[in-house]
């Protein structure tokens, strides 16, 4: 999931928003499918609940036209 997310924001970032919007819908799906307190990747304070948060905010922004 955490790929999907920085894939997601490399493509915001270059204004490729269907393709942004895709991946975090992919990192949404397969986090989805955790427990909310799972940790992700490298740090035990970034679990499942946050990039569930900040994925779902960012698909928000880029549904209201972009950042």
């Amino acid at each position: 999931p955490l790929a999907y997310f920085n894939l997601g924001t490399i493509y915001l970032y270059q204004g490729r928003l269907k393709e942004a919007t895709r991946e975090f819908q992919n990192t949404i799906r397969l986090l989805e499918k955790r427990s909310k307190d799972e940790p992700i990747g490298f740090c035990e304070d970034f679990n499942v609940e946050f990039l569930l948060r900040a994925s779902r905010k960012t698909l928000i922004e880029i549904s209201n036209g972009g950042r």
